[in-house]
C-alpha cells in the first residue's frame, strides 16, 4: 500500500537526538517508484538528514537505493528529480512536505522504503500594471500561496514551502510580464502577483486575499491563467522623523538595526506581514529622518525600533493622500526580568545551558529572533505592551515546563498580559512521561507521515509549553516526550495543514473524537485511529 505523505507547515516536531560517536552505521534500502503505474525511476537523489547529519544516494535505474546511515536518530528522507514532485494518496487534497520521517535505531535494521512521485504541475500567465506595463526581474514576480496554522495555530496565508526559483520562492516575470510557477505538487493555490510591496494583487484581479480564487493543479498539468492587471504603482512620500517620547536620542542608539512597519491584514503586503527597512550599510544613529512611500489609503500600524535586546515602540494612524512629514515618538518597552529553574524529579538543580524563553503574541507587532539574536531570550528584554504567550526553547528532550508565574499570578492558562514591567519565575523540570505507539486507518493498517499531537484539556489549551507533536514514521509509530503530568486528548490526522490542533475553530469538528489520556509521570502506550 502507498505510504501517506504528510502535509504540514511548521509544526512543532520532536526531535530524537544523540550523540552518534562511536555507533555504527545502519544500512537503509528503497525503491522510488513512479505513482500511478508503480514503475521504477532511476535518476532521483534520495537525501536523508537529521540536525546536521546529512546522507546521499541516486537512483539506479531501477528505482533502488541505499543510504549507510548513523543511529540513533530520526531522519526525514525526501527524493528530489527534475519535473517531478513526491506523490501522496489521490483521496489527500493539500500539497504537502516531501518525503518521510525513518526512525534509526542502533542495531536494529531498517525495513525497505518505497517512495511514490509523480509529474510536477505547473502554473503560467501574465500579469501587466493597468497601463499594459511589465515589472520584470526583481520587482515582478508571481507566488503560489496556500493557507496553513502557524506555531501558534493561527490561520495565515503563506507562501508554499520547499519552492525555489532560482534563490527565491518567488517566480520572476520576463521583460513581457510573463511567469511560470512549476515543481507544484498536485493540490489547490491560490496565486498573487507584485510589481513591488506598492502594487500586489490575488488572482483573479482583486487586493483581498479574502476574495482571491483557487487554482487546482492535477499531476503534470499546466494551468494558464488568463490576465493578473496590478494597480498603478502611485505612491506618495510620507517624511519620517524618529526619535524618543522626549524628541531626544535614544541612548546607546549605535546597535539600532531596523524600523518595522507591520500593516493590517490584506494591506499593500501579503498576510500581514512587515516590511523592514533596514540601516544602509551601518546603525543608524537616532534621531534620524527616512522618506517612505506609500500608496494613498489609511493606515493603522505599530512601529517597532530594535536596539540590542531593548524595544522602542509606538502607533501610528497615517492617511496617506498628500505628501506629509510625520514625527516618530518612540516609547521604550517594558522590562521583563525573571528566572528559569532546572529541577530533575527529586527536586535537585540541573543545568540547562541551551534553555531560553520566549514571548510571543497574535498582535501585529511582534518581538521575534529574526530581528535579533538577543530577543529569543525574553529575560532581561523590553517589550511592547500586550498580551504575550510563553514558550521555551533549547528544552532537553524529556523536560516540561512546571510552573510559570509573574507576579503571582499563573501566566500559563491565559497568558502574560504586560501592562508594566514584570518578572517571570519559570521552573522546568526533567524526568517527564513518555507516550508512544502505533497511527492505524479504520481498517487497522499502519499510516506513515500522520500528524499525532497530544492536547492539553482546558483551562491549559492556551498554554502552547504543554502541547506534543510528531509525525509517524515509515513503520506508522510515534514517540512524544518531555509530557508534563495532567489530563490531554491524543489525536492523529493522516494529512494536516501546520500546527491546526492549535486552532479552536478547526479543533471544534474533532474536540469529542479525541482519545483521552491521564499523565500521571509513568511512561505509557496508546494506538491512534486517524481522523481523516
Amino acid at each position: 500500500m502507498r505510504h501517506l505523505k504528510w502535509i504540514a507547515v511548521l509544526i512543532p516536531v520532536v526531535m530524537f537526538q544523540s550523540a552518534i560517536s562511536g555507533q555504527s552505521e545502519i544500512q537503509l534500502e528503497g525503491v522510488v517508484l513512479e505513482a500511478v503505474t508503480e514503475r521504477p525511476i532511476g535518476g532521483v537523489l534520495v537525501t536523508a538528514v537529521a540536525g546536521e547529519i546529512k546522507k546521499e544516494a541516486m537512483t539506479d535505474p531501477q528505482g533502488r537505493f541505499s543510504i549507510d546511515l548513523p543511529g540513533a536518530e530520526r531522519y526525514r528522507l525526501t527524493p528530489a528529480r527534475e519535473g517531478m514532485v513526491d506523490a501522496r494518496p489521490n483521496r489527500l487534497q493539500t500539497p504537502h512536505e516531501a518525503g518521510i520521517w525513518v526512525q534509526v535505531s542502533g542495531g536494529t535494521k531498517i525495513p525497505a522504503v518505497t517512495l511514490y512521485m509523480q509529474p510536477a504541475g505547473v502554473i503560467s500567465g501574465q500579469a501587466l500594471d493597468a497601463d499594459g506595463k511589465a515589472y520584470p526581474g526583481t520587482r515582478g514576480s508571481v507566488s503560489p500561496m496556500r493557507y496553513t496554522y502557524d506555531d501558534n495555530g493561527k490561520k495565515i496565508l503563506r507562501l508554499v514551502p520547499g519552492l525555489r526559483y532560482g534563490n527565491s520562492p518567488n517566480g520572476r516575470m520576463d521583460e513581457k510580464g510573463n511567469y511560470r510557477l512549476y515543481g507544484l505538487q498536485p493540490g489547490d493555490y491560490y496565486i498573487s502577483a507584485s510589481g513591488g510591496s506598492n502594487a500586489s494583487m490575488f488572482y483573479p484581479n482583486t487586493p483581498d486575499e479574502a476574495s482571491a480564487t483557487l487554482i487546482h493543479v492535477d499531476a503534470g498539468q499546466e494551468v494558464n491563467l488568463p490576465l493578473i492587471t496590478l494597480p498603478a504603482a502611485k505612491t506618495i512620500p510620507v517624511h519620517f522623523h524618529v526619535t524618543d517620547s522626549d524628541g531626544k536620542p535614544i541612548a546607546n542608539s549605535g546597535d539600532l538595526r531596523a524600523l518595522e512597519f507591520h500593516f493590517p491584514q490584506g494591506r499593500v503586503l501579503l498576510s500581514g506581514d512587515s516590511l523592514s527597512l533596514f540601516a544602509p550599510p551601518n546603525p543608524i544613529p537616532l534621531p534620524f529622518d527616512r522618506t517612505i512611500s506609500f500608496p494613498p489609503g489609511q493606515y493603522d500600524f505599530l512601529v517597532g525600533l530594535v536596539n540590542g535586546s531593548n524595544v522602542y515602540y509606538t502607533s501610528l494612524q497615517l492617511n496617506v493622500s498628500i505628501e506629509s512629514d510625520q514625527d516618530l515618538h518612540l516609547s521604550p518597552g517594558l522590562r521583563v526580568t525573571g528566572n528559569i529553574k532546572v529541577q530533575d524529579d527529586q527536586g535537585r538543580s540541573k543545568e540547562a545551558p541551551g534553555l531560553y524563553c520566549k514571548l510571543s503574541t497574535d498582535a501585529r507587532y511582534v518581538q521575534s529572533p529574526s530581528a535579533s539574536s538577543a530577543l529569543k531570550g525574553c529575560l532581561g528584554s523590553s517589550f511592547s505592551p500586550g498580551l504575550y504567550r510563553l514558550d521555551l526553547g533549547g528544552m532537553p528532550a524529556d523536560a516540561y515546563v512546571a510552573s510559570a508565574e509573574s507576579g503571582g499570578k499563573d501566566i500559563l492558562a491565559d497568558g502574560l498580559s504586560l501592562t508594566a514591567d514584570a518578572d517571570l519565575q519559570i521552573v522546568v523540570k526533567t524526568g517527564g512521561a513518555g507516550l508512544n505507539g502505533s497511527v492505524k486507518n479504520s481498517a487497522g493498517e499502519r499510516i506513515t507521515n500522520a500528524i499525532v499531537a497530544l492536547v492539553p484539556d482546558a483551562p491549559l489549551r492556551g498554554a502552547g509549553v504543554f502541547y506534543r507533536s510528531v509525525v509517524s514514521d515509515v513503520n506508522g509509530s510515534y514517540q512524544l516526550r518531555g509530557i508534563a503530568p495532567g489530563s490531554y486528548h491524543l489525536f492523529a490526522w493522516s494529512e494536516l495543514e501546520g500546527a491546526a490542533y492549535r486552532n479552536a475553530e478547526f479543533m471544534k469538528d474533532f474536540n469529542d473524537r479525541g482519545l483521552p489520556v491521564q499523565i500521571q509521570g509513568a511512561n505509557a502506550s496508546l494506538d491512534v485511529t486517524v481522523l481523516n
